[in-house]
């Protein structure tokens, strides 16, 4: 980055340097602290040199603006946009809730991975127990049934609020590509909510999966945990 000039073409650099201010002061920070933070990250900064580049004295190179940005959680681009009155939060909202929802996909795709390992081992337990019972309806088997489709739920719904974050983003469309295999692993067991299915049909209508699965966690632990011990526990 050039000196900051009066020139338009610096328009850009002149609301680098305001925001980083404005958001300095947003945060209850002193020039002080603002300067241990950057050395912090690795950016050798004196409150000095964070009141020269304020006072427009002082050029911000590319490297040191993009640490800037990095520090206050925002854009580069929303830090070289000056917007005045409620466009100016407005901005500075939008620009953070589209780096939140960035972060939500990230971090929701790795524990999604752990969540889509145990679903696995669950669906292979539950064809195991399948074939043993020669494919005969039982309350074991209708109880794990009913947790996959609770699984089933939260892939569908992941999967909305993947796209949607995602729409909040830059990785728009990408979504899809990413978990192909998630929705054919929820595909291939959506017959367990299958009302016709025929198997079900020997058991209560309050033991069938599909039913179960609407209890909630508690309910069905403890609905299991009385059929296991010999209890006569119907489902509420």
């Amino acid at each position: 980055m050039a000196a900051v000039e009066n020139d338009s073409n610096f328009v850009w650099e002149r609301a680098f340097v305001y925001n980083m201010a404005r958001l300095r002061k947003m945060r209850g920070m002193s020039q002080n602290e603002l300067a241990n933070r950057l050395t912090a990250k690795g950016l050798p900064f004196y409150q000095a040199t964070v009141q020269r580049v304020e006072n427009g004295e002082r050029s911000v190179r590319l490297d040191e603006a993009c640490v800037i940005a990095e520090l206050f959680e925002v854009s580069l681009d929303a830090m070289m946009t000056n917007f005045e009155g409620p466009m100016e939060t407005a901005s500075y909202s939008v620009d953070r809730v589209r780096r939140f929802a960035g972060s939500l996909v990230d971090a929701g795709q790795e524990d999604f991975g752990e969540f889509l390992n145990e679903f696995e081992i669950l669906s292979i337990t539950f064809d195991e127990m399948l074939t043993a019972s020669g494919h005969k309806a039982t309350s074991e088997l209708s109880w794990l049934a009913a947790w996959l489709i609770k699984c089933g739920w939260v892939i569908e719904s992941w999967i909305d609020v993947e796209r949607y974050a995602n729409g909040l983003t830059v990785k728009s469309g990408d979504w899809h590509e990413a978990h192909v295999t998630m929705v054919e692993a929820w595909t291939e067991l959506q017959w367990l909510q299958d009302e016709s299915v025929e198997m079900w049909q020997v058991l209560p209508e309050k033991e069938r999966p599909w039913f179960l699965a609407d209890l909630d966690p508690i309910e069905l632990q403890r609905w299991i945990i009385g059929r296991s011990s010999g209890e006569h526990s119907e489902a509420p």
